[in-house]
């Protein structure tokens, strides 16, 4: 049984598989580290999420989500709109793939300082490409199982995606999230949300999933748009940017980074490396500062040398 006063409370069925184990890892690390993430319980809840790794040059793909509340986001917007003004003053966004263009890049630390001032939490699922599907029968079985949750012609490879983004988003909402408290999420628009059909099917099945794991139905529900859509709010932009550096630089650092160890708690040092790339350098550099008002997780899920699915769920510091 979980205490109301960890920031952390979800709890899934074991028949949840994957997802269980990841509970469980990130339940772990609360018991070493009880603030390891932010409190976002207050006003409506705001998520900006963003992907990586689709391309096959990548070991891992990584799904971001950068999340807060709109009192966090309006008492943080007077810095965006100072930023903006004296680093990107024509509107170029920012994003893991542009930013060594010399504008971009010379605003990049810039972005992350202001990022870091806000308070959030920025938590990324970085998986194996070798894990199979989250779900028993794989997607072609849920989709016949659930017609209504997807489009008939919508790829095998989109389904799965679409289901692991349910699994995500249902964890993190029953983990963070009052039960009356609305929440509105901003997605980069790929192939998972890129029709209305899709996002009105994908909600359909967070609600299914959401009653799955806390048994409940969720009365407050999700309000789904995208970094496309005309009416998109001003800063969604600048807050998937957030999760996009994150999710491209996570990719980029998972053979440097830890991954499990196969015991309860397990703290690791890790060494300066060459040859990382200067995104993910930067990134890594500023998500493990110790006086960010942020706070991040890493989660993983991969084989172990056994070829078991294994999770952890990660924070990071600075030694001083």
């Amino acid at each position: 049984m979980l205490k109301s006063d960890q920031v952390w409370n979800a709890d899934p069925p074991i028949e949840f598989g994957y997802l269980h184990s990841i509970n469980q890892s990130v339940i772990r690390l609360q018991s070493k580290f009880p603030y390891f993430l932010n409190t976002v319980d207050q006003s409506n809840l705001i998520i900006a999420s963003d992907y990586s790794g689709q391309h096959k040059e990548s070991e891992y793909e990584a799904f971001s989500f950068f999340i807060t509340t709109s009192n966090n986001l309006c008492s943080w917007m007077p810095s965006l709109i100072e930023f903006r003004e004296k680093f990107l003053p024509d509107g170029r966004n920012l994003s893991f793939k542009k930013i060594r263009e010399p504008v971009r890049w010379s605003a990049f630390p810039h972005f992350l300082d202001i990022a870091g001032k806000l308070n959030a939490n920025l938590i990324t699922v970085l998986i194996h490409k070798q894990v199979g599907t989250f779900v028993d029968g794989g997607p072609s079985a849920i989709k016949e199982i659930l017609p209504e949750c997807f489009p008939n012609a919508a790829k095998l490879g989109t389904v799965e995606k679409m289901i692991r983004l349910a699994n995500f988003i249902s964890l993190f909402l029953s983990a963070l999230r009052k039960k009356e408290q609305r929440a509105f999420w901003i997605s980069d628009e790929d192939e998972a949300f890129d029709t209305f059909e899709k996002r009105e099917g994908f909600c359909k099945l967070a609600t299914y999933m959401h009653y799955g794991i806390t048994g409940e139905i969720d009365e407050s529900g999700i309000f789904l748009g995208t970094t496309e859509m005309k009416n998109a709010p001003a800063w969604s932009e600048d807050l998937a940017a957030i999760a996009d550096i994150a999710a491209g630089s996570y990719c980029k650092l998972s053979n440097v980074l830890p991954t499990n160890y196969g015991i309860k708690n397990w703290t690791v040092r890790i060494k300066p490396q060459k040859d990382i790339d200067e995104r993910a350098l930067v990134f890594g550099d500023w998500i493990s500062k110790d006086d960010l008002i942020l706070k991040s997780l890493l989660i993983r899920v991969e084989l172990d040398c056994d070829r078991q699915i294994r999770t952890s769920a990660q924070v990071f510091t600075r030694n001083r």
